[in-house]
């Protein structure tokens, strides 16, 4: 697509031209242009942003819907609100939020009620035949001055396929009890590939900065968590629970825990780990471990 200008609608009345950005998927699909505006479409379809985008309302979807989201560079803001993308209960669907551009762009959650809202939530009541989800190549920043923050990410349906590639998550303070990144409910086709976790805090006891529990089953592959602090006794940068995780040639560094600061197996965890290293890591006790069972 090339640069361009359209005539768009604000706020139901004032009409503006604005500058249609460049965008590089060349997939065969029919891209949408969204910019001037405080809430993204609700209908399946391929879109992108050219310019940044403060969130004033939840972007609600059904899981039978296809939607795809490029950030294209700029960032979605939230303002005043708990979930930026909330996934409902259906059937077969996908989602897709990626950033096609060099310099990737944010999600920043809102400041409500005294916390900071979460960014994804994949939480369906009803079971689903099948749906797809892919984050690549983005950034969440939970800006620093936020102490309490909800899950960044959680998500709790085993149909469901998930990949989460070459997202940075940054600057997330929570007390949630499923950490920054939270994997609940037997899922079981999850992938989190070449990400960095990088100086986020957790205050609740058995959570993590990838949070395991409940029969899940992950793939952690390629990552860097780096400068993160789990302030509860039990609690890491990779914490597993009653769950089955791979963690492969990921770099672990300059976190700290109090008996913990790498990865943390409780209550029967099956964690395999591969050529990972950890390097420069604290704990308040127990000398500095890097992987504890317990």
């Amino acid at each position: 697509q090339e640069n361009a200008s359209k005539q768009v609608q604000y706020n139901g009345s004032a009409f503006a031209y604005e500058a249609v950005e460049a965008h590089s998927h060349d997939d065969g699909e029919t891209w949408t242009a969204l910019g001037l505006r405080h809430t993204l479409p609700t209908s399946s379809g391929h879109y992108y942003l050219t310019e940044d985008i403060e969130l004033h309302k939840i972007l609600e979807l059904t899981a039978d819907q296809n939607y795809t989201l490029c950030l294209n560079g700029h960032n979605i803001i939230g303002d005043g609100v708990d979930y930026m993308i909330n996934v409902r209960p259906g059937k077969v669907g996908s989602l897709t939020v990626c950033d096609c551009s060099e310099n990737p762009g944010s999600f920043i959650p809102s400041f409500t009620s005294g916390n900071a809202g979460s960014v994804f939530r994949l939480e369906f009541t009803t079971a689903v035949a099948e749906y797809n989800v892919t984050l690549k190549d983005f950034v969440i920043d939970g800006l620093p001055g936020y102490d309490k923050c909800n899950t960044a990410i959680f998500l709790t349906e085993p149909e469901i396929n998930f990949l989460m590639e070459g997202v940075t998550v940054k600057n997330v303070v929570t007390d949630s009890a499923y950490g920054v990144l939270g994997i609940n409910k037997d899922c079981k086709n999850v992938v989190i590939k070449d990400c960095v976790f990088q100086d986020n805090i957790t205050t609740a006891e058995k959570t993590g900065i990838v949070c395991v529990k409940a029969g899940a089953d992950v793939q952690i592959t390629g990552c860097t968590f780096q400068e993160n602090i789990n302030k509860a006794t039990a609690s890491a940068p990779v914490y597993v629970e009653a769950s089955t995780a791979l963690v492969d040639d990921c770099f672990i560094t300059g976190n700290h825990g109090f008996i913990c600061s790498g990865v943390y197996a409780y209550n029967g965890a099956d964690v395999t780990i591969n050529n990972t290293g950890f390097m420069g890591n604290e704990t308040e006790r127990r000398g500095g471990e890097n992987t504890y069972s317990g």
